[in-house]
């Protein structure tokens, strides 16, 4: 979603846009998730669900982390 950004601030504003964006689904997931579990497993797939879940935050944290350390080049709009 920053990919047409120009500048660090519409970089900003496009990453909160994502967001907000991503973080309404969360409730959705989970509810349609756990609906269609068995009942005997649904506690401990629930869990696997959020193990993962914080696997695959960490691993986006840990990209964007990785971000900071990279060098810093300016890229040219198309024209």
């Amino acid at each position: 979603m920053g990919d047409p950004a120009l500048s660090y601030s519409d970089f900003l504003r496009l990453k909160f846009i994502s967001v907000c964006r991503l973080g309404g689904s969360g409730p959705v997931i989970w509810s349609y998730f756990a609906e269609f579990q068995p009942k005997q497993k649904r506690g401990s797939m629930l869990s696997s669900m959020a193990a993962f879940w914080t696997l695959g935050n960490l691993f986006v944290a840990s990209g964007g982390l990785m971000c900071l350390f990279l060098p810093n080049t300016t890229r040219e709009p198309l024209t």
